[in-house]
């Protein structure tokens, strides 16, 4: 069984991770994993993008933010690379990794549906970026239980004061929401619930 976590930072992925590790059945193996990045050809032209200004930073009180601003048709190019990067190495890589861990309950936090968040946020392309990877996320959901983490920003800029800082949260927020009722993908409120209590309401959307 593997099972992934998806939502912007703070929604509490790593709060909840810990948490279902800890109540899956004594004797379980467990297997947490982190799969959100991985590129190849799109690390090296988000290079390129930042001698063009497309990829950047901003100083703040709480240390440099990272934004990328792709314009078209760079952003084409950079969701084409990124899309090559997903079917020749990400997705092929823990593909193999999985097939010597069969025996384990695999927790991944965050994966394709993050990968394919950040393109949006990045390039503003969100037709172009669901079209391109559709079929994608589509097996990736039958091969999965896919739960979209939901925390409201208040509770958020609690938990991470840090937050306040980033100038596209909302946005982020707005992604994510987007693709969880197109792709009909379960949603857990972190906020209305301890972390305990999330794992075992995750535990039962996996029956």
């Amino acid at each position: 069984m593997k099972i992934v976590f998806s939502g912007p930072d703070g929604s509490g992925k790593s709060s909840i991770v810990a948490a279902l590790s800890r109540e899956l059945d004594e004797g379980q193996l467990v297997h947490i994993s982190w799969r959100r990045f991985g590129f190849v050809l799109a690390r090296a032209f988000n290079l390129f993008g930042r001698m063009l200004g497309f990829s950047y930073y901003e100083q703040t009180p709480i240390g440099p933010l990272g934004y990328h601003n792709y314009k078209a048709p760079w952003s084409y190019i950079y969701i084409c690379f990124a899309w090559f990067d997903c079917m020749v190495f990400i997705l092929p890589k823990w593909w193999v990794v999985d097939r010597f861990k069969t025996q384990y309950v695999t927790i991944i936090d965050r994966f394709l549906f993050d990968i394919v968040a950040d393109l949006i946020l990045s390039t503003k392309q969100t037709r172009f970026v669901l079209w391109m990877f559709h079929a994608s996320l589509k097996s990736h959901q039958a091969r999965h239980v896919c739960v979209f983490l939901i925390c409201s920003q208040k509770v958020v800029e609690e938990r991470r004061p840090d937050i306040v800082w980033d100038k596209s949260y909302s946005e982020k927020v707005r992604i994510y929401t987007l693709l969880r009722r197109l792709y009909s993908v379960h949603g857990v409120h972190t906020d209305r619930m301890p972390p305990n209590e999330t794992a075992r309401r995750v535990l039962k959307l996996c029956v």
